[in-house]
């Protein structure tokens, strides 16, 4: 390293240090806007005043609600020109992006103040859910019917219970021919008849 390497570095280390030294200075700031201040380490970081301001410059939320109607008030109250709504179906989710443009489609809003709509299945939806799909003995089909009435509205819970523990079907079988090959096979000809009640 040469002594002009040196001295460079050396005056940059003492500007630095006469830097982090220096008396503190009151100067007014503005609410609302963002500095650069040293810190203890000799690093920049930044200083956004908004907190000190009577109102913040944007809205910065994320909230979620678990049903339709809050959510629907809810952007009914903040929204904007420029608000957007997006739904995800297979997680039955939807989001409300408040500031996602501001005035025209143009200028883009700052985008953080956003609401989630995040269905929560009902006890009734997880017990069909868990169901569904899984062959059921008649008797207990009937049986979850049975447990399960206040969720049956058409036809009526009593009709559909009644359906499941009556249920009845018959297999009718006419045999109409038997071959037999000259190789010893029997071909043999029938009809068969489902009839449920």
């Amino acid at each position: 390293m040469s002594n002009l390497e040196t001295i460079e570095t050396e005056a940059a280390v003492v500007a630095e240090l006469a830097d982090l030294a220096a008396e503190p200075q009151r100067v007014p700031v503005a609410t609302g806007e963002v500095y650069l201040v040293r810190d203890s380490m000799g690093g920049l970081r930044t200083l956004d005043t908004d907190e000190y301001a009577a109102t913040p410059r944007y809205a910065e939320a994320h909230r979620a609600v678990t049903d339709a109607a809050s959510f629907v008030a809810y952007v009914n109250r903040h929204k904007t020109p420029g608000s957007e709504v997006y739904a995800h179906i297979p997680t039955s989710s939807v989001v409300a992006i408040i500031d996602s443009h501001e005035g025209t489609d143009k200028d883009p809003g700052w985008q953080k103040h956003r609401l989630t709509l995040a269905l929560e299945k009902s006890k009734a939806w997880l017990a069909w859910e868990a169901a569904d799909g899984k062959l059921l003995t008649q008797e207990t089909f009937a049986d979850f019917l049975d447990d399960r009435y206040l969720d049956v509205i058409e036809p009526s819970a009593a009709q559909m219970i009644d359906i499941a523990r009556t249920f009845q079907a018959k297999t009718k079988v006419d045999f109409t021919s038997a071959v037999r090959e000259t190789s010893g096979d029997v071909h043999i000809g029938y009809v068969e008849e489902t009839a449920a009640k």
